[in-house]
């Protein structure tokens, strides 16, 4: 069986998701931390966002599936456009990413 291969980016700049919550229709903004690209579909993408939760220390993490639309390598910062799919919208974010120390990762 062959390992999946990966590679994660972290986000220096960009969009933020915006959600809404059901509840009282108050607006939410997720910081987008990291993305993951497979190698094997590189179109296709999961991206990681938090939300810190007011009054604690810990933020809570979510992920979110998303299709590269363009991607504009740089030297040490490239720009993807992504779609990401939020709740039962699609949004379109604009990051400016780097790859990281450790960029590659294997599913076995």
């Amino acid at each position: 069986m062959s390992a999946i291969k990966k590679e994660t980016f972290q986000i220096v700049g960009g969009d933020d998701i915006k959600i809404t919550s059901e509840e009282d229709d108050t607006e939410h903004t997720m910081k987008v931390r990291s993305i993951l690209v497979s190698r094997g579909n590189p179109s296709a993408c999961q991206i990681f966002a938090e939300m810190e939760n007011s009054g604690s220390l810990s933020a809570s993490t979510k992920v979110y599936n998303g299709k590269i639309l363009t991607v504009t390598p740089g030297k040490v910062v490239s720009e993807f456009v992504v779609k990401a799919k939020v709740a039962s919208e699609f949004q379109s974010l604009n990051l400016k990413c780097q790859k990281t120390e450790s960029s590659d990762c294997s599913i076995c």
